[in-house]
């Protein structure tokens, strides 16, 4: 639909929660089902299983909104601050294993942010032609 509705701030400010820095209670309950849910039981609230699945569909919304930019002339841009927030939240964690996720995804960004600006540097258009800018990169993205 070519419009742009700015959902990553939202994202990055979840990582940003003191939640994230205390220990967690021990459950044994089922992870929960995020497609359906409004609303979170109270016998998951703090509890390992909780986090599990925000750090999961906080993960996976991400992907999907960098790739939907993936391809685009601006990505170096759009992704500096994730990649700060990103490496905030790295040395911030307690968990190894959102360290992990998370430290993967800001080197992907960094990966993603040289490969465009290498591309950028060829590049033999002004700003203002928009339809040569909307066009970058979509050969190697109908390529696969």
């Amino acid at each position: 639909t070519n419009l742009f509705i700015p959902t990553l701030s939202f994202l990055l400010h979840i990582l940003e929660s003191n939640e994230f820095k205390k220990k967690f209670k021990p459950s044994t309950q089922k992870p929960l089902d995020w497609t359906c849910s409004l609303k979170v039981p109270n016998a998951l609230l703090h509890t390992r299983v909780l986090f599990d699945g925000i750090v999961e569909q906080l993960f996976e919304l991400l992907l999907e909104h960098f790739a939907i930019y993936a391809n685009s002339i601006s990505f170096p841009e759009l992704a500096v601050p994730s990649i700060v927030a990103l490496k905030k939240f790295v040395k911030s964690c307690k968990v190894p294993e959102y360290s992990k996720t998370f430290k993967q995804l800001s080197q992907q960004l960094e990966n993603g942010s040289t490969f465009i600006n290498s591309h950028r540097l060829k590049v033999e258009f002004a700003p203002k032609e928009v339809e040569k800018a909307d066009n970058f990169l979509q050969e190697k993205k109908a390529s696969g």
